[in-house]
């Protein structure tokens, strides 16, 4: 048989030798200290919102890749690689088209 108690000192001790000679176990858990009430815990950043990180992207059309390095969260660096590939390819159209060798309409 098992019983938990809060442990008070002085009086614990006492309480537990009593209970041994009656073959009961007893278990003392401590009571809550302040810095377990004032202390919030704290949840975890998701990855793609911590800062000054060094990533990888991979290229799609060969084994090599991109490592980078940033202050900025990872999901707004990322955007902006985004961005960056969607404006090359407009201009790449427009160079394109303009030398004739695409006709977007």
């Amino acid at each position: 048989m098992h019983k938990m108690k809060p442990y008070i000192k002085g009086i614990s001790e006492k309480i537990e030798h009593v209970c041994r000679s009656l073959n009961i176990k007893t278990v003392f858990t401590s009571t809550p200290t302040l810095k377990k009430h004032l202390m919030k815990v704290k949840t975890p950043t998701e990855k793609s919102k911590i800062k000054e990180v060094v990533y990888e992207i991979p290229f799609m059309d060969c084994s090599m890749v991109h490592v980078g390095k940033t202050g900025r969260t990872l999901d707004k660096r990322l955007k902006e690689h985004q961005n960056a590939v969607k404006r090359h390819m407009m201009r790449r159209m427009v160079l394109l088209y303009m030398h004739g060798t695409v006709n977007i309409m």
